[in-house]
């Protein structure tokens, strides 16, 4: 039996979502063959957990050694494949209108993917944020899924096109220009996303139909509300990034926001809504680590302060005193004597 990790609520993708990787990974011999007879057996709309399928998913890139898993998935998606949310997209009246119900109906697909769209003097950017890290190969499924469709339902040039990739640049980009061409693609980019010449956003969407649009977006919401509740994953996200990136010294929310492929502001905005904040999570991680390692290590005081993210021991003795009422030596002296 497959372990797909189904323990509780979770946040899940879509089989439509999965169904791209079955058809590719199928055509690499022996390859998850266990895993693919069990998710093909599973109807469209079924769902399993996104961790289980991220690492399903970096195991076939180990695997097969081929990198550009994500980008030739996508591009063999079709519209239609997305079912409801493919249709309401298509049949809106504008670009803008058509991003705008993508965002809503977005976790018919993903519990975790978020479209959030942005209108500076010259250009509209649309992010792809993710509550959850995203391994490369899944970032690159999104962007390649995106425009593939875009291309089905208008076909032709996106004035000043920009894809955007915040890891850096690979040794190879063969695929991306494949994908992506003629658009210009840019890694190491402050987000995941894609950029364009806002004017674009007021053009007509060639398939605009506003009854089946009305009828869509409605039964888009019918859809929303049946969907399980899922739990958040961001703060427990944030808190892994945080110890990651302690071993580096103190980490920013930038760096954090950066790794999680959302802007700080957000980030910021996330976290405010579920009753927290960055300088809380990373006070919260430094002081478990603090305790673990004052109270059950022989490392030297000045090691534990580098370790949990203190540029200097005098500071860490302070939060340590905040934290505890003692110091670390005291604490770790009451520590000893109760063993």
């Amino acid at each position: 039996m497959i372990d797909n990790g189904k323990t509780g609520p979770k946040l899940c993708i879509s089989i439509r979502l999965i169904k791209p990787f079955l058809t590719l990974l199928s055509t690499y011999e022996g390859l998850l063959t266990d895993v693919i007879d069990y998710l093909q057996k599973l109807d469209l709309d079924d769902r399993v957990p996104i961790e289980w399928a991220h690492k399903q998913l970096e195991i076939a890139v180990k695997m097969s050694g081929d990198p550009d898993i994500g980008l030739k998935a996508g591009r063999t998606f079709e519209l239609g494949d997305g079912g409801a949310f493919d249709y309401a997209a298509q049949s809106a009246a504008t670009v803008q209108e058509a991003i705008e119900v993508a965002s809503r109906g977005v976790r018919l697909l993903s519990d975790a993917c978020d479209f959030r769209l942005e209108i500076d003097s010259e250009q509209a950017i649309v992010r792809l944020e993710s509550r959850i890290v995203l391994p490369r190969a899944a970032a690159d499924f999104q962007s390649s899924l995106i425009y593939s469709i875009h291309q089905q339902i208008q076909g032709g040039e996106v004035p000043l096109l920009e894809w955007w990739f915040p890891h850096a640049k690979p040794s190879d980009t063969t695929e991306y220009r494949n994908t992506f061409s003629p658009a210009k693609v840019r890694f190491s980019a402050p987000c995941l996303g894609f950029a364009f010449d806002k004017n674009y956003l007021g053009v007509r969407m060639r398939y605009a139909e506003p009854k089946l649009h009305a009828v869509m977006r409605k039964h888009i919401e019918m859809l929303l509300a049946e969907l399980p509740r899922t739990t958040s994953l961001l703060m427990d996200s944030v808190k892994d990034i945080i110890v990651k990136e302690l071993v580096h010294g103190r980490p920013s929310a930038a760096v954090v926001a950066r790794r999680l492929h959302m802007s700080s502001r957000t980030l910021s905005r996330k976290l405010q809504e579920e009753g927290t904040s960055f300088s809380l999570l990373l006070d919260d991680v430094r002081r478990k680590l603090a305790l673990k390692y004052v109270g059950d290590c022989d490392l030297k005081l000045s090691e534990t302060s580098a370790l949990v993210g203190f540029s200097d021991v005098a500071t860490f003795y302070h939060a340590f005193k905040r934290w505890t009422g003692q110091t670390p030596l005291q604490y770790r002296q009451l520590q000893a004597e109760k063993l």
